[in-house]
């Protein structure tokens, strides 16, 4: 029904502003016929791998202490109770926390979306939302 040149670009477009940066490049590649892609794709990359790295060592150490099974069964319905006990314990903040947010919203952005909802579930039982 619809060209299939006018759909990879409808999902370039649709694609280009997300971290999926191999998929995008692959795409404009097929749009363009080309074997090459413009520098901006692989600094873009890069940064992407950066950010990546980044979040990964940031998210270490809460992510370390919830795959303990002793601190899991520790924890209790009251989210506050949680992190309270989290802080005092394990020595993780809010911004700890957090970094699953980011991480996990970061991880969608690639196309990673099992990462994704693993981040986020923990994140969800660990954050007081009103």
């Amino acid at each position: 029904m619809y060209p299939a040149k006018a759909l990879m670009q409808a999902k370039y477009d649709l694609l280009e502003p997300t971290n999926m940066t191999d998929y995008t490049a692959n795409l404009w590649k097929m749009i363009h016929d080309s074997d090459d892609v413009p520098a901006e794709f692989t600094k873009k990359r890069e940064e992407v791998l950066a950010t990546l790295q980044k979040l990964e060592e940031d998210s270490q150490k809460i992510l370390s202490v919830l795959e303990d099974q002793e601190v899991i069964s520790a924890l209790r319905q009251d989210k506050t109770q949680n992190l309270q006990y989290l802080k005092e314990n394990h020595g993780i903040t809010v911004e700890d926390v957090n970094v699953l947010f980011t991480f996990g919203q970061f991880q969608y952005n690639i196309g990673n979306y099992g990462a994704a909802a693993d981040l986020l579930y923990h994140f969800r039982i660990l954050v007081n939302t009103p």
